[in-house]
């Protein structure tokens, strides 16, 4: 990106935007200034370089003639935490620069060296007044709260995605939106979206559940099997992976099918193994050795090797008179010979679980998620193929993990739902799950997160209009591979029935999308504009998404460098 813009703007790259992007500092005022540093001005080496008011950009330097370190100042920009202070520190009109010698905590000089308790080394201002509320609804508005820990969650600023969108259902169409559907699969071919399996109120069949979205018409058609037919039991909570139809897959083809794993109805835990073909809508069984794994139950993962033609399964849980058993082993299985064996790692193994999701990139298999009989599970673990003895690794998260709600108290024959989507590209990661509720009867709203298995720090993806999540939703690439649209169905409805997104809910039934081509975000877009506005190159807002989008490309590509 930054070479782009350097043929953008003439091969001058400005000082202060090389700033934006690679520094990552703070700045605190503390009691007893005694030094005052130079200011040096951005403007005579770039007329560019200027800040989102128009004003010359500038730093601060105190030089040490008699030593090696120097000290640079970069002045922040200020807190704001919604869109009207936020639009007045980009105005101007909040935090002006002003004398240090009559700064106060509501009209602070950014270079001053005066302790503000409220804003240096301690919570934010929004996290205190938080604070403030919660010990006032405990203790009557007399209560008192200590320090307390700021935790910030970190975001993407410099590129967006387009925001979450509903397909709405033809009117005139008979068959309705399959409304609470949980435990399900999805995949897409051309314009047809599958829906395989999963369980609906008031719903069941000897046959597994099909249902077909035609995506041009928005309409579902019903196509679950005859009793006739060959195809699985009906059942929910099965496995599921996309496969190349042949291996090595033909350059050019799309033609993949869908390996499904397990699951259970009302009385059996399951260990049979289908295909799916999403070109015709049937179901066929692999070769003998192949089409039964050593562990039965639902909710295990399952991932695709490209590199060996293998598919992975890890972990599980069956259901034993109400109450349920989790499994921690990992099995595989070559696609066109063997049978599924038993992996054999060195050192600790990722705790037993089921409602998992994993993934393999590079030839690491990377799981997170999930839930035991003891808690719900938020880490990530790495396990490299390749090793003649593979080993687990579990990946050590700098800052705060993913919020994935509180274990409920166990009730026979009821799952808690918390089952994550997950793929991963390079060495990143994509997690779409559960948002951290504002509302104690609020589901919270789906979340697209980001992790680099390098830097190890999750990162929200700026995303608008949310469905609610729902437990157990099923998630696809357009497609069925790692494109750009992802689509999003289906779960268990959560919380109060009366409480909905910020787009609306996902458990009743309609098909979301999300683009995740990335974008560059509004700040950045006005920051550019702002550096251009006294130049010779005038470029729009249309132009300058255009540019960028194409220069960004993929989410998934971004995140696997990033």
């Amino acid at each position: 990106m930054l070479r782009m813009l350097q043929r953008l703007l003439g091969g001058r790259l400005p000082h202060l935007f090389t700033i934006i992007l690679g520094a990552n500092a703070w700045s605190c005022d503390d009691a007893g200034a005694t030094t005052v540093l130079a200011k040096v001005k951005l403007g005579e080496v770039d007329r560019l370089a200027v800040c989102n008011d128009g004003s010359e950009a500038a730093y601060y330097l105190e030089a040490n003639t008699s030593s090696r370190e120097w000290l640079v100042y970069l002045a922040g920009g200020g807190w704001c935490h919604d869109h009207e202070s936020c639009a007045a520190r980009e105005d101007g009109t909040a935090f002006p620069h002003q004398s240090c010698n009559t700064s106060t905590l509501s009209s602070p000089c950014f270079m001053s060296n005066k302790d503000f308790p409220e804003t240096c080394g301690k919570p934010n201002l929004r996290a205190q007044a938080q604070a403030k509320a919660k010990a006032k609804a405990k203790g009557g508005g007399k209560g008192k709260s200590g320090k307390g820990k700021c935790v910030q969650e970190e975001s993407f600023t410099d590129f967006q995605v387009d925001d979450w969108r509903h397909l709405p259902l033809d009117p005139a169409e008979a068959v309705g939106a399959p409304k609470g559907i949980q435990g399900h699969c999805v995949v897409s071919h051309d314009a047809r979206l599958w829906c395989i399996g999963g369980a609906r109120p008031d719903t069941s069949s000897p046959q597994i559940s099909l249902l077909l979205f035609d995506l041009h018409r928005r309409c579902w058609s019903d196509m679950t099997p005859k009793p006739a037919e060959s195809a699985p039991s009906w059942r929910w909570g099965h496995s599921s992976v996309v496969v190349p139809a042949q291996y090595p897959p033909q350059p050019g083809t799309r033609e993949n099918l869908l390996l499904l794993c397990g699951g259970f109805d009302k009385e059996t835990n399951m260990n049979d193994v289908w295909y799916f073909c999403p070109q015709n809508g049937q179901f066929f069984q692999p070769r003998v050795g192949m089409d039964s794994v050593p562990v039965v139950g639902a909710y295990h993962s399952l991932a695709y090797d490209s590199a060996t033609d293998e598919a992975y399964l890890f972990g599980g849980q069956k259901c034993v008179q109400g109450k349920y058993e989790f499994y921690d082993t990992l099995l595989k299985c070559g696609l066109n010979c063997g049978s599924w064996l038993i992996v054999h790692t060195r050192g600790a193994r990722p705790p037993e679980r089921g409602q998992h999701s994993c993934a393999i990139s590079n030839r690491v298999l990377v799981l997170h998620g999930g839930s035991n009989r003891y808690k719900l599970l938020r880490d990530v673990w790495t396990l490299k193929l390749d090793a003649s003895t593979p080993h687990w690794s579990e990946v050590k998260i700098f800052g705060p993990s993913l919020w994935v709600g509180k274990k409920q108290k166990a009730v026979p024959y009821q799952i808690a739902p918390c089952r994550p989507f997950l793929a991963a590209s390079g060495d990143g990661i994509l997690v779409l799950g559960r948002g951290k509720p504002s509302k104690e009867d609020h589901p919270g709203d789906l979340s697209l997160w980001a992790l680099s298995l390098q830097r190890r720090r999750w990162r929200r993806v700026p995303v608008e209009m949310p469905p609610a999540w729902a437990g157990n939703f099923a998630a696809s690439f357009h497609e069925g591979g790692v494109g750009n649209v992802l689509l999003v169905l289906g779960g268990e409805r959560m919380g109060s029935s009366a409480v909905a997104g910020t787009g609306g809910p996902l458990c009743d039934g309609e098909l979301w999308s999300i683009d995740l081509a990335a974008r560059p975000s509004k700040l950045l877009l006005l920051t550019l504009q702002k550096l251009l506005r006294s130049g010779s190159v005038r470029f729009s807002e249309d132009v300058l998404r255009t540019i960028f989008g194409f220069s960004m490309g993929r989410l998934m590509d971004m995140i696997a460098h990033m």
